[in-house]
């Protein structure tokens, strides 16, 4: 059966040697990541891993956010992001085959910068959508700054990609300056996809535009498990009413909305965990994605968890042809 991993991450060669010639003290991460996951920058590599499964194409997302941190002004973000985009669009036109579609990156936190970034990426480059990390630079994306992209996204009826982008600087507790043994990763990405798309409910995001297409990362974080209580804790609110502003203009319970979004598979292989998100989502709602490649066999044990926890769904063969490709097909608007 063919399958569409909408979750792939890639770092362009291009952009390796832009990060090192732009931003000299950002580099490093990324040099180091890449050295870790080879195949986010070596093709041959990762063409290897691919050909282990038949009919498998991907559709690339920039792997963190190079235009996130501070890099000598807007205009070296506008470049990276511009860099960025154009490898990426590259890579879908020389392997149409491997790479189905891309999501651009923008040059966040600069709104102009980003809306001319976008229109484009959509319009000449052909991007099937954007990546929005869960902070910018710490601010939470239901800031009213940040609203003129979601309206031009919905323009455009394609899909946002929400990505976790938490860092050990996110403290676990108050009285600590960092996040100790990985929790950050662990935990706080979950829990950080969970808190941005709610914020974005109830911040009237989804109210504001119904067709508004999110595809959340790790399918939704913690909202699945945590689903009765959310739906609980805004149901008693409603009853009290100094906490009315909370819930001001929304038509149905918070979690009626997040229903709404979309959630990847890429949950490491967890058929429970799966299983859970297909409960809250419905078959419809969850598309297949891996995380590639960031597993210890470069991304071949996280496709081969997404398919076979894909295929462990009590779903028939239409359901999971859905999960595979067809929903994502729809929504990108591939022919």
């Amino acid at each position: 059966m063919k399958r569409i991993d909408v979750s792939a991450h890639i770092i362009p060669q291009e952009l390796m040697d832009g990060l090192r010639e732009k931003a000299p003290q950002t580099f490093p991460s990324y040099e180091q990541t890449a050295a870790l996951f080879p195949s986010l920058v070596d093709l041959d590599a990762r063409f290897r891993i691919m050909d282990a499964f038949d009919d498998y194409c991907q559709v690339l997302t920039m792997v963190g956010s190079p235009t996130e941190e501070p890099l000598g002004g807007p205009k070296v973000r506008a470049d990276l992001a511009r860099l960025t985009n154009d490898s990426m669009a590259e890579l879908v036109v020389k392997h149409p085959d491997r790479f189905i579609a891309f999501a651009a990156t923008l040059p966040l936190p600069d709104v102009e910068a980003s809306l001319r970034e976008l229109e484009r990426a959509v319009v000449d480059l052909g991007a099937k959508g954007v990546v929005l990390p869960a902070n910018i630079e710490g601010a939470p994306l239901d800031e009213p700054r940040f609203l003129p992209v979601f309206e031009q996204v919905a323009g455009y009826d394609l899909p946002i990609w929400i990505h976790p982008l938490r860092s050990p600087q996110f403290p676990d507790f108050a009285t600590e300056e960092i996040s100790r043994y990985n929790l950050w990763l662990v935990f706080g990405w979950p829990y950080e996809t969970a808190i941005t798309l709610t914020r974005l409910v109830l911040a009237g995001l989804l109210k504001r535009f119904p067709n508004l297409k999110i595809i959340s990362h790790h399918a939704g974080g913690l909202i699945p498990f945590l689903a009765e209580r959310i739906r609980d804790n805004y149901e008693r609110l409603q009853t009290r009413a100094e906490m009315h502003p909370i819930l001001s203009g929304l038509e149905e319970n918070p979690v009626d909305y997040l229903k709404r979004v979309y959630g990847d598979t890429a949950l490491n292989g967890c058929q429970p965990a799966l299983e859970c998100a297909l409960a809250f989502f419905g078959s419809e709602r969850i598309l297949f994605g891996s995380d590639f490649p960031f597993d210890i066999r470069m991304g071949a044990k996280f496709v081969e968890d997404s398919i076979r926890t894909t295929e462990g769904l009590p779903l028939t063969a239409a359901e999971k042809e859905a999960i595979y490709w067809r929903s994502a097909a729809k929504m990108l608007k591939l022919a």
